[in-house]
């Protein structure tokens, strides 16, 4: 699919302050040297540059069961052993990133 350019009104102006990036581990097109499939953990990386708290909605379930926080920088050393489910909402504080990692399906 070939990528098309938007104008530049796409955004509310001035208002470009929280960005959400999904890493698929599951979407890597290539193949190893032995051409088997590559397959990687998932990510989800949530930027708030913001002075206010924002709320942002994990992947959906056909990405994943669920999430677990492997960074946030407003956490001071204590992460939450709290998995998230798919599709949660997710209030990330004032100019905080949060890294999540996907959970495997294997695991309980």
């Amino acid at each position: 699919m070939a990528s098309t350019r938007t104008s530049r009104t796409f955004l509310p102006p001035g208002f470009a302050k929280s960005v959400t990036v999904f890493l698929n581990g599951h979407g890597i097109p290539g193949r190893d040297s032995r051409g088997q499939k590559v397959v990687g953990d998932s990510f989800v990386l949530c930027f708030n540059a913001h002075h206010e708290p924002i709320e942002f909605v994990l992947p959906p379930a056909e990405f994943g069961k669920g999430w677990r926080t492997v960074v946030d920088t407003a956490a001071d050393g204590e992460l939450s052993d709290e998995d998230l489910p798919a599709a949660e909402n997710l209030i990330v504080g004032a100019r905080t990133t949060v890294v999540l990692q996907g959970i495997p399906e294997s695991t309980g």
